[in-house]
């Protein structure tokens, strides 16, 4: 029997530990911890009569193998263009739209790359005595968020972004002559007509995200307060996590949290479908040591 692979991809990254003590005492002491992590995947083969094989979402929007560009490049429905690159309008004022979702005949079709340039986390633990106060901070930097919750938003005017709406429009990009768009529109055409029945490139942010993943405070029974249990050890701490974060490139008054699965279980990365985000969360816990 003879087998052939179905394709053929460039994987490489890096990834940097430190670990750095400020403050070493007898009763305190400061510690901090840094991971960067990056990884990019490039398709060089695919193995068959094709460059482009759609792997997850839908054959006109998802996840797209092409081969020359990342594993996690996004394909969608774009903007029309004339040959210097600029967005054509129509005579409505709105962009043009181009359905032609193979990055072969239309490079515009690459709507995205849903993995981000780098990944770090920095942990602290700050202890005083019994007491121990840790944080992790992160940064998910790059990467782009395909988003049906951001559209709806921003397309009904149900966010601070649309509110100057008695002011007209006028998207920039040329007509069909080729002179500058001059052509006002109001603002529900500007959101609705574009964002919601427009191209899906119009539905892309970058999903760049700082965030405060987990912080939690710990104390240690002193041992004299044990000497009469069974327990060797005892702590209480108390947790919280998801608390704050601040994905800075997508409109500020959606409050948009990149961190969804919108496709599910599987490889498909960068599309989100009103899926629901991760929530905060608080806990209390006990340890005992026998």
């Amino acid at each position: 029997m003879t087998c052939s692979s179905i394709g053929k991809i460039d994987a490489t990254g890096w990834e940097v530990d430190l670990h750095l003590d400020w403050i070493r005492g007898d009763t305190f002491n400061w510690s901090t911890s840094v991971n960067y992590t990056t990884n990019q995947a490039i398709v060089e083969d695919l193995g068959q009569d094709t460059d482009q094989i759609v792997y997850a979402g839908f054959s006109s929007r998802g996840n797209a193998a092409i081969v020359g560009l990342p594993l996690t490049s996004m394909i969608g429905t774009s903007v029309g263009r004339d040959a210097s690159g600029a967005p054509l309008i129509d005579a409505s004022g709105s962009y043009t739209s181009n359905n032609d979702t193979n990055y072969k005949t239309n490079k515009y079709a690459l709507i995205g790359d849903s993995n981000p340039d780098f990944i770090a986390n920095v942990a602290n633990t700050i202890t005083y005595g019994n007491v121990s106060f840790n944080f992790l901070f992160n940064a998910t930097i790059g990467g782009d968020m395909y988003s049906s919750y951001m559209m709806t938003l921003l397309g009904r005017g149900q966010t601070i972004d649309t509110v100057d709406r008695e002011l007209p429009y006028i998207l920039p990009g040329v007509l069909s002559d080729g002179s500058p768009n001059n052509k006002m529109i109001d603002n529900a055409t500007t959101y609705f007509g574009n964002l919601i029945v427009g191209p899906d490139e119009l539905r892309t942010w970058d999903a760049s995200v700082l965030r405060l993943s987990e912080v939690s405070l710990s104390y240690d029974l002193p041992k004299k307060w044990l000497d009469k249990t069974p327990f060797g050890a005892a702590s209480v701490t108390a947790q919280g996590f998801n608390l704050w974060y601040d994905a800075y490139n997508t409109p500020e008054g959606t409050n948009y949290d990149p961190n969804i699965a919108g496709l599910g279980v599987g490889n498909g990365s960068g599309f989100e479908y009103f899926n629901g985000v991760s929530a905060k969360r608080y806990g209390v816990s006990v340890k005992l040591t026998f």
